[in-house]
């Protein structure tokens, strides 16, 4: 989605999601994600939630599992959210099963290639597309260029 337009018109905003305390209760917090996001207005179309794995990390699966349908049923609103979570706040057979509740999974990883770092997407499923080879891009992030795509094969020289 071309966002710059609205980074330069200030119609871009962040909202900070602040960690849980102790004593806070998982199943709570993400409920009262869903709520904001819920109550955003018809506008919006893009949400980035970077990310809830300190909340699905002391949730039990099934709010978890709550929260993501609640998200699923934003998008049948035509809203596009992007969830961030790392993989390692949730079991496997969770992962799988919210896996399954997304339109796309993308696997975001770092790589270190002699002495360099990339970062490496690989595209893991996107609804209703095929399952083509190159589904993997390979990148550096540039401070004042940004994002430069990699060529696989320069990466691994």
């Amino acid at each position: 989605m071309p966002v710059s337009s609205y980074i330069w018109t200030d119609n871009l905003t962040v909202v900070p999601i602040e960690g849980p305390k102790p004593g806070d209760i998982g199943g709570n917090l993400l409920n009262d994600l869903s709520l904001k996001m819920n109550s955003l207005p018809k506008e919006t179309r893009l949400l980035a939630v970077n990310s809830i794995t300190s909340l699905a990390s002391i949730s039990d699966e099934r709010d978890v599992a709550t929260f993501f349908a609640q998200c699923k049923q934003l998008c049948a609103e035509k809203k596009t959210i992007v969830l961030v979570v790392h993989s390692f706040a949730l079991d496997e057979k969770m992962l799988i099963r919210l896996r399954s509740l997304c339109d796309a999974h993308l696997k975001l990883t770092v790589e270190t290639m002699g002495d360099r770092q990339f970062r490496v997407m690989e595209v893991c499923k996107i609804r209703n597309a095929n399952q083509n080879t190159g589904n993997v891009v390979t990148f550096e992030v540039e401070a004042g260029f940004g994002i430069k795509i990699v060529p696989y094969s320069k990466a691994k020289a």
